[in-house]
């Protein structure tokens, strides 16, 4: 079920806490970041929307909605009358309401987030949002592929976006001592979030890290079948430059490969960050979201949420990670 960089456990409500957690005590001293991020659909609309908040123990950094771009290497559309809604760098202390159940709130002007042990409730803006947990959660050491302590939990999400009810699936992500920036500096940094949940209505997920191709590490679950953790995973893709910004390369298709498993990752939309507008001035940064299949014959689902974020995705860089497949 693990390997001694990065762990399988059931969702912990220990990382609701402002403290660091036993886990990552002799790692880290601090609560670095912590983010609510979704991809949801509205009915009637093919291109799906995002969400995400960035916060710390004692400010809401940053919130946005976004449309995603309609094809892969399209970048995302401004949505200013929902990002005006929300609060942006303002003081909001993360603190505890309650003890049983543990409860913690974070809240500023028209943003009220409660994180509770056994679901969560976000409103942010025009949204409001009723999140609950996948069984599954996973834990990344500083000396993991990760380069971080990092609590990462999926999560689906039922609720309304200005009005109109919608469904979706996404993360709940909380990082300790050093931040994102600090991990992937100097080098080629990947994670693929793939959630979703199948025709069938089981709850399947998978995680994958990469520095090194044919050196990452992930995870694959499928509610009540199967949860294995993998080492040395290997992505093949074509990697092309952005037509918008031909120094940042990305991919339509991927196959990774780890000890027993292959996935088929098929993107659909893209973004180049999670602002209004494309991060044109991050070069080699940018976002894929699209759908996945476990080896074999494609198949559906009901609800999909799948993101893959690229660090440093330059043609110096990726070449230094061991791809090959390079325009």
């Amino acid at each position: 079920m693990e390997n001694k960089t990065f762990q399988l456990i059931n969702h912990d409500k220990s990382f609701l806490e402002k403290e660091v957690p036993e886990f990552f005590k002799k790692e880290a001293s601090i609560l670095t970041r912590h983010w609510n991020s979704v991809l949801f659909f509205v009915e009637g609309e093919s291109v799906p929307y995002y969400y995400m908040r960035s916060c710390t123990g004692d400010t809401m950094r940053s919130g946005n909605i976004i449309r995603l771009g309609d094809e892969p290497f399209k970048p995302q559309t401004a949505l200013p009358k929902y990002h005006k809604m929300m609060v942006q760098k303002a003081e909001a202390p993360y603190h505890k309401i309650s003890d049983e159940p543990l409860i913690y709130i974070q809240e500023k002007d028209n943003a009220c987030l409660t994180y509770s042990e056994n679901s969560m409730h976000w409103v942010d803006g025009p949204l409001d949002l009723n999140v609950t947990f996948f069984p599954k959660a996973c834990i990344f050491h500083q000396d993991s592929v990760y380069r971080m302590c990092m609590y990462h939990q999926d999560v689906i999400v039922e609720g309304f976006f200005d009005g109109k009810k919608i469904i979706g699936g996404g993360i709940y992500d909380r990082s300790y001592g050093r931040d994102m920036d600090e991990s992937t500096e100097g080098e080629f940094h990947l994670d693929a979030n793939l959630t979703a949940i199948r025709e069938d209505g089981k709850k399947e997920y998978c995680y994958i890290v990469i520095h090194q191709n044919g050196k990452g590490a992930g995870y694959y679950c499928v509610e009540d079948e199967i949860c294995i953790t993998f080492d040395d995973v290997a992505m093949t893709a074509d990697w092309e430059p952005l037509p918008y910004c031909p120094d940042t390369y990305s991919f339509k298709k991927a196959i990774f490969t780890g000890k027993d498993i292959m996935i088929h990752y098929t993107g659909k939309w893209g973004t180049k960050g999670h602002t209004q507008h494309p991060r044109v001035e991050m070069v080699g940064f940018g976002h894929m979201y699209g759908d996945f299949y476990l080896e074999g014959t494609p198949y559906t689902h009901q609800m999909l949420c799948s993101e893959i974020e690229v660090w440093n995705g330059t043609k110096e860089f990726l070449q230094k990670a061991g791809f090959t497949s390079i325009s």
